[in-house]
């Protein structure tokens, strides 16, 4: 969903989180309804050596997606003064930083379902064409949905493929449940559409490295192959990335 930065919208979509409850779809199509707010909102960065090449790059974007039902465009326009560069310290605050400044302000919502919360994401790949990726979206948003939390979710859009994000942020006493979430999701994502992450938690580095079976498991056996080449006493990072000593035995996660 488009999340809002009217102070406002985002308070009522918040508000039912920080009771224990969660904003449902009839609540989230009403308010964008009443405001006029698309349900999607795509956010991408053009850079080019000139304006006119932006501009040509920007041109076609719209007329790409000029034929889908009720899509509005907009663009903020950043350049360097003749002779200079581009400073990043200069430029304004995005919701999403394509300009490579990290930012510390989506902290707080780690809260909105209580004080000291905090959040896990599950990040599958899919292929660029969509078909896949909204199979499995239904469904992590219907589960999403029927386990009371929050579904925030966005998509990172590639040539060859699509990063598939959905972050569920649990209050302080929520941490179990947020955890056996992850876990359906995981390996339904694993069984049903055979994929898995290309990031994750620590505590499940084996888990997902394990996903990565293709040709007999070529990858695993090349980077084990790796770390027994630099690392023959096992010593560094053992299993990090889900990347083990055949010398030792893997932890029981």
């Amino acid at each position: 969903m488009a999340v809002s930065e009217n102070p406002a919208i985002l308070q009522q979509v918040l508000a039912p989180g920080s009771q224990g409850g969660h904003a449902s779809r009839e609540l989230l199509d009403r308010l964008n309804l009443t405001k006029e707010r698309g349900f999607w909102k795509g956010m991408f960065a053009i850079y080019g050596p000139s304006k006119a090449a932006v501009d040509t790059s920007w041109e076609s974007v719209q007329d790409a997606f000029e034929g889908v039902p009720g899509v509005k465009f907009g663009a903020d326009y950043h350049e360097a003064k003749r002779g200079q560069r581009l400073k990043i310290r200069d430029m304004p605050e995005f919701e999403i930083p394509h300009n490579g400044f990290p930012r510390l302000s989506a902290l707080p919502m780690m809260d909105t379902r209580g004080y000291g919360g905090g959040h896990i994401c599950f990040s599958p790949l899919f292929p660029p064409g969509g078909k896949e990726l909204y199979e499995w979206y239904k469904f992590a948003s219907q589960r999403i949905s029927e386990e009371n939390f929050d579904l925030f979710a966005d998509f990172h859009c590639y040539g060859r493929y699509t990063i598939a994000i959905v972050v569920m942020v649990y209050g302080p006493t929520e941490g179990r449940r947020a955890d056996a979430l992850y876990e359906e999701l995981m390996v339904q994502a694993h069984e049903e559409h055979q994929t898995s992450e290309y990031r994750t938690h620590i505590d499940y580095m084996s888990k997902i490295a394990s996903h990565f079976d293709f040709n007999d498991g070529a990858l695993n056996k090349f980077v084990t192959g790796l770390k027994e080449l630099l690392d023959p006493n096992g010593i560094l990072s053992q299993g990090k990335s889900g990347i083990w000593s055949t010398r030792h035995d893997k932890v029981d996660e």
